[in-house]
């Protein structure tokens, strides 16, 4: 139903209101309400195409057009919710106003168009876009009928089929096909449609799902090597395919619609050199040790791990042959002086030896590829597992001393992976050599594996003595390397203070602790080394002791006993040298479990936030970054509407860069809710979730690297020509005009080479780049002075997008529809400039010392 008394108009259920008169506005009173293009063709409306919709307070052009062709277009409106009000104001249809629609629409710059043409232009795409998309929908019913006999009659095949998600996207396909080989865990198809706004690529595909990829050049002979997966491109046509290894040296090339082949030189000499290979991640969970061992299993080559265990098995057999051949020597042969015999078998044991070291030489170069490959994967998932934890989590260690954990996690992997093939390895051995042992002489065995196991445990026992030292060297070594990064990064400001002498008392300090811990670790170390060779010579007095109290042995059965029990205590000996190295490897364990337990921000079934119009919602929420000390928030709830410029200031302290990190998700609320257009932030994946922001923060840096690449560091496809778009918005073209090398001048991570103000200009470059629905400002402009200040904000204004500005300067919040004023942590007041000076209270405090 809809009523209209004087300017006043009511929407009600099902009504709609036409917009008439092309100069006139409208505000939305109360509720929301669907802006559409219609066609008007004999007094009635055509089909619907949805421009946005316009939430309270929100004031939108009227539209009334006729094209070229004659036809008449309008703008029809109707109400979100059950009710809705809309007030007319007669002759306010304003140019700005206008822009300012089209940009909150999503609609480009309009440049030499005109209003109306760009809002029918708009609708006509829409259109193909929508008839597209019931054309997409009823070929993909056809599909998944065609799959589901694919299915059913693949059951009664015996070839499986590898099974693929429901995707018609050729690359989304080939990327399925290759993670289901390779194991690897990817994002449903209707996920990966969701988010990539444009043509699926590889890179979309393993962003959304948490997969670490990377783009690289292929060499000669690439498919001849072990690269892992590898998506390329193939043909003239450069269509997408698959490369997955199956085996040493050998891949498999898949095609869309296509058997998969071996991949001939032929086929890879058709391929692009540009590719990108795909590396498998951890969980997006907290891992626990078991977690990871279970990781490790999957990076196991399975025909490696035959050869090394088929190659050990064989050379144990070979082995005890020559027990048996030394007292046939011994006991035969030398006695009787058949010196043929024993050149003989002098030749043997030495084709034995040759044998065992061709074995020796594969096995070893097995294991080394097994080894080689899990730290390989192991290295790269933890680099990828950086990047997805939550921003909590960094606020908790150095960076030198995160870094050295993020590097000794790869060399745990490794160490436990060799101690427990090794040990593995020894103990098959060692079964067969104990039996045979234990043939020549029982009771030399018993004593033998008696007095190894004593010195054994007592070795073991100093080490876990060691282990305590350990721990404490590696905490003072990352407290050290910590303190000499901080230095070196401060170095100007230690010179500037005069406080060389000071700093290097404290680096002295924390270095002169770890190498007092250090000298006692020695201590330790060269005692159970004397423990070790001590050993040796009490073991071998005792052997030949009881062998010459033994009438039963003979000379070769002696010797013979001997060549087994080298085998069987070099067992014994690995098998505690595993435990010892367990035993070592717990401190370092014990220094990267936070990085495995905690929880990647990308962890759990997190929804999509969809397309955002810019509505941000806080309900009752608290905060405080430790329980032991009082919170920051205890009861905020705010309301921010779409498009709205909002401002937020206050005295240091009182909460303004702590609420920022909660709207980012950078700290996570103790209780309450945030919300972003009524999604609850919680259930949202944040990463997809910041898509839809452009941020730029107090303490931002740039890269190292060119002034483009900085611009598009979050949109690596943008093009030159939205670059300089930007960099015309936020005023920083003529800088980049008279440098030299234009957009391709070199900075520094320091900013050395350029002022502050143009810094902060490519920062605020590269936060707008890629449309963002909502802004994010932390003292963003507090370099700029007030002319170039005035023109980013203008350029700011015509994108239509939420802004949220933390600022002090009076000329950067003066213009802002609502400026919140905080207050230990509470927004104590709230309005515009003008009412906030007016009603004389912090805010004018605040301000008056601004005021000459």
């Amino acid at each position: 139903m809809q009523t209209e008394t004087a300017n006043l108009i009511g929407l009600t259920g099902g009504a709609y209101y036409i917009t008439e008169t092309p100069t006139d506005a409208y505000r939305v009173l109360s509720g929301r309400v669907h802006i559409y293009v219609v066609p008007w063709t004999e007094g009635q409306p055509g089909r619907r195409s949805l421009i946005c919709t316009a939430e309270q307070n929100t004031i939108f052009p009227a539209f009334s057009h006729t094209d070229a062709e004659g036809g008449l277009w309008r703008f029809l409106v109707t109400p979100a919710e059950e009710h809705a009000q809309l007030e007319r104001l007669e002759g306010l249809s304003t140019g700005p106003l206008q822009k300012k629609f089209l940009g909150r629409a999503g609609i480009e710059n309009p440049g030499r168009e005109t209003y109306g043409n760009l809002l029918v232009d708009r609708y006509r795409l829409n259109l193909v876009q929508e008839d597209g998309y019931l054309i997409r929908t009823d070929k993909e019913k056809e599909d998944v009928r065609a799959r589901t006999d694919e299915m059913i009659a693949s059951f009664f095949s015996k070839e499986k089929d590898i099974p693929r998600e429901n995707g018609e996207h050729p690359v989304y396909q080939l990327m399925a096909e290759l993670c289901h080989r390779m194991r690897i865990p990817i994002a449903p198809y209707e996920k990966i449609t969701a988010c990539c706004r444009q043509e699926i690529s590889v890179e979309e595909v393993a962003r959304i799902s948490h997969i670490p990829c990377r783009k690289i050049l292929l060499e000669e002979n690439w498919h001849k090597a072990d690269a892992g997966p590898i998506m390329v491109q193939f043909g003239r046509e450069r269509e997408p395919a698959a490369c997955i290894p199956r085996g040493r040296g050998k891949y498999l090339l898949c095609r869309s619609g296509e058997k998969a082949v071996p991949l001939t030189r032929a086929l890879a000499e058709q391929c692009d050199p540009q590719a990108y290979i795909i590396y498998r991640p951890f969980p997006l969970q907290g891992m626990t040790a078991k977690d990871l061992a279970a990781y490790c299993w999957s990076c196991l080559s399975r025909a490696d791990l035959a050869v090394i265990i088929g190659l050990t098995i064989l050379s144990a057999l070979i082995g005890l042959l020559i027990p048996t051949l030394n007292q046939m020597l011994y006991d035969r042969f030398i006695p009787s002086g058949q010196m043929g015999m024993v050149f003989q078998i002098c030749c043997l044991v030495g084709a034995f030896m040759v044998g065992n070291l061709l074995f020796s030489v594969v096995k070893s170069l097995a294991t080394f590829r097994l080894d080689s490959r899990i730290q390989y994967d192991v290295q790269n998932a933890v680099y990828h597992r950086i990047f997805e934890l939550p921003e909590n989590f960094f606020r908790n260690y150095e960076s030198a001393d995160l870094a050295q954990r993020v590097m000794e996690l790869g060399s745990l992997v490794s160490s436990v992976s060799g101690m427990l093939l090794g040990l593995g390895l020894s103990l098959i051995s060692a079964l067969f050599y104990g039996i045979r042992m234990f043939t020549y002489s029982p009771q030399l065995s018993l004593v033998s594996l008696s007095v190894t196991l004593l010195f054994s445990l007592i070795s073991y026992l100093l080490t876990r003595r060691r282990m305590v030292y350990q721990a404490q060297v590696m905490e003072m070594d990352g407290k050290s390397s910590s303190l000499l990064f901080q230095f070196l990064l401060g170095i100007e400001k230690i010179r500037t203070a005069g406080v060389e002498e000071r700093t290097i008392f404290e680096y002295m300090r924390a270095f002169m602790e770890q190498r007092r811990l250090e000298t006692r670790l020695g201590r330790l170390s060269n005692l159970s080394a004397l423990l070790s060779s001590a050993s040796s010579g009490i073991f071998l007095v005792l052997i030949y002791w009881i062998a010459a109290q033994s009438a039963s042995i003979t000379m070769g059965s002696f010797v013979g006993f001997n060549s087994a029990f080298g085998m069987v205590s070099g067992a014994i000996s690995s098998l505690f040298s595993a435990l010892i190295s367990y035993q070592l490897l717990k401190p370092t364990y014990r220094r990267v479990k936070a990085i495995l337990e905690t929880v990647p921000e990308g962890g759990g079934d997190k929804r999509l936030p969809g397309q955002l119009t810019g509505s941000i919602d806080l309900d009752h929420v608290a905060f405080s970054y430790d329980p032991e000390t009082p919170p920051v928030f205890r009861d905020l709830s705010l309301h921010i509407r779409p498009g709205e410029y909002v401002g937020i200031v206050g005295a240091s302290g009182c909460g303004k860069s702590t609420l920022l990190k909660l709207l980012l998700g950078f700290e996570k609320a103790t209780s309450g809710r945030i919300y972003y257009d009524d999604q609850d932030m919680d259930e949202l994946d944040l990463q997809e979730l910041r898509k839809h922001f452009g941020v730029v923060l107090q303490d931002g840096e740039l890269i190292s690297g060119s002034i483009f690449e900085n611009i598009t560091l979050t949109a690596p496809n943008a093009g030159r020509t939205r670059v300089e778009q930007v960099v015309e918005a936020v005023g920083l073209a003529r800088d980049i005009q008279e440098m030299p090398m234009g957009l391709e001048t070199m900075v520094s991570e320091h900013c050395n080479t350029i002022s502050g103000g143009q810094k902060q200009r490519i920062l605020i470059a590269r936060a707008i780049i890629n449309r963002p629905n909502i802004l994010f400002f932390d003292e963003a402009t507090s370099a700029l002075d007030n002319l170039t200040q005035a023109q980013v904000c203008k350029a700011l204004e015509e994108m239509g997008s939420t802004r949220v500005v933390i600022a002090h300067r009076l000329s950067t919040i003066q213009s802002c529809d609502r400026i919140l004023v905080m207050d230990h942590g509470d927004i104590v007041e709230e309005g515009n400039y003008e009412q906030l000076m007016a009603q004389g209270g912090l805010f004018h405090e605040l301000a008056s010392r601004q005021i000459l």
